[in-house]
C-alpha cells in the first residue's frame, strides 16, 4: 500500500533509464486512489500536472524506489564522486573543423547554449570529499 512521501520510478521493462524516465512522489492517498507529482529524470524538467489513478493501475507503470533491488545502503554505503556531463552548442566560423574545435575550447561557458540534458558518466569511490552528499533522488 502506497503512502504519502513514497517515491516512485516508471517501469522500463528491463531497459536502462533514460532522461525521459518519469519519477514521482506520492502527494495524496484517498482509499485506493493515489495522486503523485511527476518529474523527468534528475528533476530537471518537472511536469505541470499531477497524476491520479487507482493504486493498482498506477503500479502497472511505476515501481516504488524502496522496492528496487539494491546492494547500496545510503547510511552505510561508500561515497562516490560522480562525473556529470552536460551538452551544449556554440556556433563558430573557422577554416577547418579542428580550428572550430580549438576556438570553441577557448570560449567562456556563458557563450554556450546549454541544453537541459545531462547524464552521469562515471563514479569513483572517495574517502576525502568536499561538498554535499546526496542519499536519495531530488524531486524538487
Amino acid at each position: 500500500m502506497l503512502k504519502v512521501g513514497d517515491k516512485l520510478i516508471c517501469k522500463t521493462e528491463g531497459q536502462p533509464e533514460t532522461e525521459f524516465c518519469i519519477r514521482g512522489e506520492v502527494k495524496k492517498v484517498e482509499g485506493d486512489i493515489v495522486t503523485i507529482s511527476r518529474a523527468l529524470k534528475f528533476g530537471t524538467l518537472p511536469m505541470h500536472k499531477d497524476l491520479t489513478l487507482p493504486e493498482g493501475e498506477l503500479l502497472k507503470y511505476y515501481t516504488p524506489l524502496d522496492n528496487q533491488a539494491t546492494d547500496d545502503c545510503p547510511v552505510s554505503g561508500s561515497i562516490y564522486e560522480v562525473t556529470i556531463v552536460r551538452t551544449g552548442v556554440v556556433f563558430v566560423r573557422a577554416a577547418t573543423s579542428a580550428a572550430a574545435m580549438d576556438l570553441a575550447d577557448h570560449l567562456t561557458t556563458d557563450h554556450v547554449n546549454w541544453s537541459d540534458d545531462w547524464s552521469p558518466t562515471d563514479a569513483e569511490e572517495r574517502s576525502d570529499y568536499d561538498g554535499m552528499v546526496f542519499e536519495e533522488p531530488d524531486f524538487d
